[in-house]
């Protein structure tokens, strides 16, 4: 089959959905029952790419108003999760009996590490090795800064429930647009139930109202994430590296999460009511990740697969950053901006 004539260097996919052709009883006209997406051959990108004009971000001061003084380095890493249901029981006399809570928070304490950012070293609170993670920031020029996260996840850490950093920003950054697996939350062993796509929405829209608080809001297959004040205001636009996971179903790539509510305020919730109100929030918590693990069923016996797990070693996570300006200003589409990314 010959290549679809699409842009050069294009990500293009086919996809195919089933709904119902009529009003049900139990679901409207239109309603979708399944869906299965292909990835469609474009013609390859020229070896000689002509450099793409692109517009200065905008002055440090002008991204201090809106991003809250953000700086790509003031990320905090993480190798801990709200935990799920499916992680363990958290509470009553199940507790701790099945499930990866035990080790996770009763062993090695990793929902209470200490972060050093001289030293680069984030410690679990138990007596064991840190995880070592040593950062590089660079201009990219064209507006864009590139953060390299190199991280060591040393053998008694192996198989955390994630790898990755998170920055605090101004709750007033609501308007959320992706390019990534959804349109609904996404795990690495749950990409079958996703679609790879543009989507849109708000960060308060992310919140899954779960009986007792809990991990959610993640999507795998992480291309660009854009965090604004409102559809056309200023924000930040983060661009993950490229990745196996474009184009091999199997492979979840770096994946993100962005919402009103720290890990912290939602693992030591035990109800919906011990959240601040979504119209209270005082941050958005940005998250990007090497790695989640897998959800599994772990809490009734079954673990998440080996291949949905995070080994010890080396991992990187390499990001590309840039200012999104007001209506006014050029550097206003994500996907355009995506596209005149450095290479």
């Amino acid at each position: 089959m010959a290549p679809w004539p699409g842009a050069p260097g294009a990500e293009m996919h086919l996809t195919v959905r089933w709904a119902t052709a009529a009003r049900m009883p139990w679901a409207p006209k239109g309603f979708t029952l399944g869906c299965e997406q292909f990835a469609v051959e474009g013609r390859p990108a020229p070896t000689k790419v002509r450099p793409a004009e692109t517009t200065p971000a905008p002055p440090p001061s002008s991204a201090a108003r809106h991003l809250g003084g953000f700086t790509p380095l003031g990320f905090t890493p993480t190798v801990f999760r709200a935990l799920t249901d499916n992680d363990g029981i958290a509470a009553g006399w199940m507790r701790g009996l099945n499930g990866s809570l035990a080790r996770w928070v009763d062993d090695l304490g990793l929902d209470r590490c200490t972060w050093n950012s001289d030293d680069g070293l984030l410690q679990p609170a138990a007596d064991v090795a840190p995880l070592q993670v040593a950062a590089t920031l660079s201009d990219a020029g064209g507006g864009w800064q590139r953060l390299v996260v190199d991280f060591v996840l040393p053998a008694e850490l192996a198989d955390p429930p994630r790898l990755g950093v998170t920055w605090e920003l101004p709750a007033s950054l609501e308007y959320l647009e992706f390019f990534a697996d959804g349109p609904l939350d996404c795990y690495p062993d749950r990409r079958s139930g996703a679609v790879a796509g543009r989507w849109r929405s708000t960060v308060s829209e992310q919140y899954v109202d779960y009986g007792m608080p809990q991990e959610h809001g993640h999507h795998t297959g992480l291309r660009w994430v854009a965090v604004r004040t409102r559809r056309d205001g200023p924000g930040l636009l983060v661009v993950a590296g490229p990745s196996r996971a474009h184009r091999e179903p199997g492979v979840a790539g770096v994946g993100f999460s962005a919402r009103h509510h720290s890990d912290a305020e939602l693992f030591s919730a035990m109800h919906t009511g011990d959240l601040t109100p979504l119209g209270d929030a005082a941050a958005t918590w940005l998250s990007v990740d090497v790695a989640q693990r897998g959800l599994g069923q772990s809490s009734l016996g079954a673990e998440a697969f080996e291949a949905y797990r995070i080994p010890a070693g080396r991992h990187r996570l390499d990001l590309l950053l840039a200012n999104l300006g007001g209506p006014r200003s050029r550097h206003t589409d994500p996907a355009a901006l995506y596209a005149q990314r450095p290479r």
